[in-house]
């Protein structure tokens, strides 16, 4: 798909059930087309392999490798394979089921993910209006991303009740960063627009 960012990482959710000693993947790469030589240049990628059963809901964190720190890329790939052994034959019936993909900006891959005791968002889903309760006084700023990375809202928040009017967002799981005076992000949790 087209896409011009630079997340630090992907994050998505799996489980495998392997067939014989079969492996799975995914893969990431961001690229850019090279007019002057007529082909594809990679800018970024990321590659996790499977070797064993996951038989419940694991959060795989993958962060991105970054070959080319100068140019953006214009292309996203993303591919999985329930199957992807390379030296014998791939086995038929091996089952790779992902949820939840998601690209995470650049600076938020150590931040903790929680339903957030500093940050409060009701409802969640939400179809047009979020309220936003800010309890830790540090949060000055909160930034909205959706699963892609793209930032898609921003804005500067007061000390307790906000109100956020979403209603240009599509339908979705998005990130809500909530930041200091200094822009650091010190706040992460999602929720759902559902109209």
């Amino acid at each position: 798909m087209p896409y011009t960012s630079k997340p630090e990482g992907m994050s998505y959710y799996a489980k495998y059930t392997p067939v014989g000693n079969d492996t799975a993947f995914a893969y990431l790469t961001l690229s850019k087309w090279n007019a002057s030589q007529h082909k594809r240049d990679t800018i970024g990628y990321t590659v996790d392999k499977i070797y064993s059963s996951i038989t419940n809901w694991s959060k795989r964190i993958l962060p991105i490798t970054y070959t080319n720190t100068i140019d953006n890329p214009d292309t996203l790939l993303i591919i999985f394979s329930s199957s992807s052994r390379v030296q014998t034959v791939a086995q038929l019936g091996s089952t790779f089921t992902i949820d939840e993909i998601s690209l995470y900006p650049t600076g938020t891959s150590n931040i903790i993910e929680t339903a957030s005791d500093n940050l409060v968002l009701y409802p969640n889903p939400v179809s047009s209006v979020l309220n936003l309760k800010n309890i830790d006084s540090n949060i000055s700023n909160i930034k909205i991303f959706d699963v892609s990375g793209k930032k898609v809202f921003e804005n500067k928040i007061s000390t307790f009740t906000n109100t956020l009017h979403l209603s240009a967002l599509s339908n979705g799981l998005y990130y809500l960063i909530g930041s200091d005076a200094n822009n650091n992000a010190i706040s992460k949790t999602k929720f759902e627009v559902l109209k």
